[in-house]
């Protein structure tokens, strides 16, 4: 057994060892990771607007509506569509309950039910969408 870990040990140095493939010139894979790492990253400007967490709204130069959306990969650039239907985009079964400053929100998940509390200035759209067919419910 210590044999056979010894001769793997050896064969993995031995593969770490590989010299550069040939036509590739040498100090050019450090010039390009240099390069990569002096591009400009991508991420919404400045002036973008926040509508959620890790959402932001920009109008370019042209007009155009951008959403950016932080992703586990960086942020995403598309266009914002606001054709939207309102009531189609609200969460099913999702109760919003007043809790003075703060709306205490519920929601049924395949998991059992959600529970979470939100100041009411810092709602994001859907919460905030929640929190008014509430309000006009109550009248």
């Amino acid at each position: 057994m210590k044999t056979i870990a010894v001769v793997l040990c050896l064969c993995a140095g031995a593969w770490a060892q590989n010299p550069p493939a040939k036509g590739v010139a040498k100090g050019t894979a450090g010039k390009a990771k240099k390069a990569a790492a002096q591009a400009a990253p991508v991420e919404p400007p400045k002036n973008a607007r926040r509508i959620s967490e890790n959402v932001y709204l920009h109008t370019d130069a042209k007009g155009q509506a951008w959403q950016w959306r932080r992703t586990p990969f960086g942020w995403s650039k598309f266009p914002h569509d606001e054709t939207r239907p309102a009531d189609a985009q609200l969460p099913a079964g999702m109760v919003a309950e007043d809790d003075g400053d703060s709306v205490r929100f519920t929601k049924p998940t395949p998991f059992g039910i959600a529970k979470w509390t939100k100041k009411k200035d810092a709602l994001d759209p859907d919460e905030q969408a929640v929190w008014e067919k509430t309000l006009a419910a109550r009248k």
